[in-house]
């Protein structure tokens, strides 16, 4: 007899006698086709092809499509239900993806009303940490009866770890505006008094691995930036431009700083001759500062103008302190709380939303500046659900974006948050989606330091406590 394209011997057969075969320890979910056949001294006689239905109604009636490895202070796991609420006590119960088995860490019998009532046996198991990222078949075996999930089982990319918590009464946890990462610190402005004229802020160093906090002397204390642009030369760190409250009002400026990580000293650097603005695209290549685009806010004071988006772009020379007009971005409608990331010579401005008229509208758009021929290239549309306010880093030759919000609130539930991430390879042009993050929601700020990328929580829940988080790939 042939069963699934095996042949198997099921007896000597004999004129006028009938054989039969029984079937055992086969997969309970898998329809099974037959073909049985007589071979005699001239020829071979086949039968019809038969199927079985399978054996058993046991079924996974649910599980993680795609799985991500993340650790939240607790034990990496994901669930599986099943419909089976029968199973003996001595029974041996097994899972595995693929022939790898996966340790069951605990198990538990729903029972109505918490539970619908299809539902049986519940099983959590363990992330399988030794497989590496793809597709697996996720099969649970009790005893002989071995059950498959319907579905393929992804394991994505990536590691999210929570490390640690910024508490409210950190002096950044408040109000933090143009942070930047710098080995194991996080420095940025605070705003002192929140409401009404004297404005004060503070510069402070956070040291987020021993949670300590050192208040250093910035640039001006009666001015809180946001929305800067911070690149990192060395132990310099340039900001530039950005959103400046005051017990004025608030604006965007050209202004541009540097402070030494070394002596923790400021010093002035050649403003940006272009027009004021915050949100800056930007990199650091050649012993050049790429810096353009951006959006300057609206006018609220004199109502002279709305949000501005810019689509110039612009060099300035760290050897000769001078700056320099590039190649345009080819869209006049510029981009507006976009996604940014570089690799080696290339600047990619990624989503976001560009103006059209007097509104802005949600792109998918991908767009790549080359600084060695100074030119613009469009490539492959990022494929996240989230259009504006990401977090964004480059690791390894690779481009990661992911978190952001939808550029509308929704009627409901206001801001819709993504914990998607996605990482760009530039060879093949291709965007992949890699390990959640274990967390959507606003972001205090992000960097790269020692080989990951860094990102801190900002609040949105009462307790005002936020994690902090590190991606490796």
């Amino acid at each position: 007899m042939i069963n699934n394209g095996t042949v198997q011997a099921v007896g000597k057969s004999g004129s006028g006698l009938a054989y039969s075969w029984k079937l055992s320890n086969q997969d309970a979910n898998k329809l099974q086709y037959f073909r049985a056949y007589a071979k005699t001294t001239n020829a071979i006689v086949y039968s019809s092809i038969l199927s079985s239905t399978p054996n058993t109604p046991y079924q996974i009636l649910s599980a993680e499509d795609t799985m991500s490895n993340v650790f939240k202070g607790g034990a990496l796991s994901s669930v599986l239900y099943t419909n089976i609420k029968n199973v003996p006590d001595n029974a041996v119960i097994s899972l595995f993806f693929d022939s790898f088995e996966v340790p069951i860490i605990g198990k538990q019998l729903a029972t109505p009303p918490n539970f619908d009532p299809k539902i049986g046996w519940i099983y959590n198991y363990a992330y399988p940490e030794q497989l590496p990222p793809g597709s697996y078949t996720l099969s649970l075996k009790i005893n002989q009866t071995q059950i498959v999930y319907k579905t393929k089982v992804v394991l994505l990319e990536g590691k999210w770890r929570k490390t640690g918590e910024m508490p409210s009464t950190n002096p950044l946890a408040n109000s933090l505006a143009s942070g930047f990462v710098y080995n194991d610190f996080v420095y940025g402005y605070r705003m002192v008094t929140e409401q009404g004229p004297p404005l004060f802020t503070t510069f402070t160093a956070y040291n987020y691995k021993t949670n300590q906090s050192t208040v250093l002397k910035g640039f001006n204390a009666i001015e809180l930036p946001v929305g800067a642009v911070t690149i990192q030369q060395g132990n310099l760190i340039h900001y530039i431009g950005g959103q400046y409250r005051t017990s004025s009002g608030d604006n965007c400026v050209n202004s541009h700083y540097i402070f030494n990580t070394a002596t923790n000293q400021w010093s002035k650097g050649p403003d940006f001759p272009g027009h004021v603005r915050r949100n800056a695209a930007n990199m650091l290549y050649n012993n050049k500062i790429y810096y353009g685009l951006g959006y300057d806010i609206p006018d609220y004071v004199h109502y002279t103008h709305g949000t501005t988006a810019y689509n110039d772009l612009w060099a300035y020379d760290l050897s000769t302190q001078t700056w320099q007009q590039l190649a345009d971005f080819p869209q006049q409608g510029g981009r507006y709380m976009n996604a940014i990331f570089s690799i080696n010579s290339k600047l990619y401005v990624v989503a976001g939303t560009t103006a059209s008229g007097s509104s802005f509208v949600p792109t998918k758009e991908t767009w790549c500046y080359d600084a060695n021929a100074d030119s613009w290239n469009k490539k492959t549309d990022f494929p996240g659900v989230a259009q504006i306010n990401f977090t964004n880093f480059q690791l390894n030759n690779y481009g990661y974006v992911g978190l952001g919000e939808s550029s509308t609130y929704d009627s409901y539930v206001g801001r819709i948050f993504s914990s998607y991430f996605y990482k760009y390879d530039p060879i093949y042009d291709k965007w992949q989606r890699v390990c959640n993050l274990p967390y959507a929601g606003p972001v205090l700020t992000m960097g790269v330091t020692n080989q990951s990328g860094l990102m801190i929580a900002s609040y949105d829940s009462p307790d005002r406590v936020m994690g902090i988080y590190t991606f490796t790939p």
